[in-house]
């Protein structure tokens, strides 16, 4: 090799080495003190978009350029599990789907306090990413934001946030001081739930919806307590509630937002188009979903929630089997649509489940013996009429973490359906 070549090299070598010991200097001037978090190796995404996909990779081309990547540093290995982090379309003012933006948060949501040592620390507590357009109601620009939460100068025991614009989500990984960023600032409202401790918020991020007005804002834990992060005064969006008697597990699923999702519904308009329905839907997980194992659904129908509509939809009852309920208002609630899953597994069969619906799903014997869930929905109501549902259930007991028993609507860009928590695994129901 001539010696031009030789020198080259050697300053590529020298340089690679500096910019490293450049950023781990700067990361560690700016904070860094943050709770590590490891990233998968980018892979290339295959196909469709759904909001995530499991079986492939996140993915967005924006501009003139595309990025490709399998994992967002905060969230690290969290990334594709959809019981933690929330993605769909926005609505505009005139009640119609905007961009899609999705939220990714870290696992240290619980420790915020802690991470908040005085006034001038600010921390990452949220990605966002928007694939085709800003969401203005937020400050939410097109491609990555960071979202940082500070303690109030005013009052140390409430927070205030602010959105900053990002080239890469890698740029959102450490603490910073506050007097340094260059965005938005945002509000914070914290609510707290009497009888309620620290592992009765769960460690997630949800869009959700003002109720005075058509724009969404943002919910995440914050320590003991649900933290709303919206622009300017917003209309928390419903609270439901159970007797103050009732366990408190019970209680959480339906009080605290993160375990629950609630939002406006797509249904199919224009050819190729989807729009949000007038009215909301609810879905909740069961109070004992957190703690179920795998074998516990071999050949039973296991509680995974309860589903509300604010009104009748034929879409959503002929897909899916949900129909009209009352939630909670200090009592148990009424006419809700229960849904249970079971797994066909060890020779096991899931009772009454109608002979055509194996074929129907198109399971392999052989192949999917390890795959075979199923959902019910029970219509309520004095007649027992089910409605029975092949159930795609993602594996991620490799990871050793535990996934909290939330229950979310799952977004993708050809229709809508519902994520439910199995055990280490996430059941999306096939619509």
């Amino acid at each position: 090799m001539p010696w031009t070549k030789w020198f080259l090299l050697l300053l590529a070598v020298v340089g690679a080495f500096g910019l490293g010991w450049w950023v781990c200097r700067r990361s560690g001037a700016e904070g860094g003190q943050l709770p590590a978090v490891e990233t998968a190796a980018p892979t290339q995404f295959p196909g469709r978009l759904a909001c995530p996909d499991h079986d492939s990779f996140l993915a967005w081309q924006a501009h003139d350029s595309a990025s490709i990547i399998s994992s967002v540093t905060l969230a690290g290995e969290t990334t594709l599990i959809p019981e933690f982090h929330d993605c769909q379309r926005l609505i505009d003012n005139d009640h119609s789907f905007g961009p899609l933006v999705g939220i990714w948060v870290p696992n240290y949501l619980g420790k915020v306090e802690d991470l908040l040592p005085d006034v001038e620390t600010a921390i990452p507590v949220a990605v966002i990413h928007a694939w085709d357009g800003p969401y203005p109601p937020l400050h939410i620009e097109q491609m990555w934001n960071c979202l940082y939460l500070m303690r109030d100068p005013a009052n140390r025991g409430e927070f205030l946030a602010e959105i900053v614009k990002v080239e890469k989500e890698s740029a959102c990984a450490g603490s910073t001081r506050s007097a340094s960023l260059r965005g938005h600032p945002l509000n914070v409202t914290r609510l707290q739930y009497e009888g309620l401790t620290l592992a009765d918020y769960p460690s997630v991020g949800r869009w959700d919806r003002d109720r005075r007005q058509p724009k969404h804002f943002i919910g995440l834990q914050c320590g003991a307590a649900w933290c709303e992060i919206s622009r300017g005064n917003h209309g928390s969006s419903r609270r439901y509630s159970l007797r103050s008697t009732e366990p408190s597990k019970k209680r959480r699923v339906f009080e605290v937002k993160g375990w629950y999702d609630e939002q406006y519904l797509a249904v199919k308009g224009a050819p190729g188009k989807l729009e949000p329905l007038p009215f909301l839907g609810t879905i909740v997980p069961d109070a004992g979903l957190n703690d179920r194992r795998a074998a516990e659904f071999e050949g039973e129908w296991i509680p995974a929630g309860v589903v509300s509509l604010e009104e009748t939809s034929v879409t959503y009852q002929d897909k899916l089997g949900l129909f009209p309920g009352a939630l909670p208002n200090g009592n148990s609630g009424s006419d809700l649509t229960h849904v249970s899953l079971c797994w066909e597994h060890g020779g096991k069969k899931c009772l009454f489940l109608p002979a055509s619906k194996r074929p129907d799903c198109q399971w392999d014997p052989v192949n999917d013996k390890d795959r075979m869930w199923y959902s019910r929905s029970q219509q309520p109501g004095p007649i027992t009429n089910y409605s029975y549902k092949c159930v795609d259930r993602h594996d991620h007991s490799g990871l050793g973490i535990e996934i909290p028993g939330t229950a979310r609507w799952a977004w993708r860009e050809d229709d809508e359906t519902q994520w439910w928590r199995c055990d280490k695994g996430c059941c999306s129901v096939r619509p």
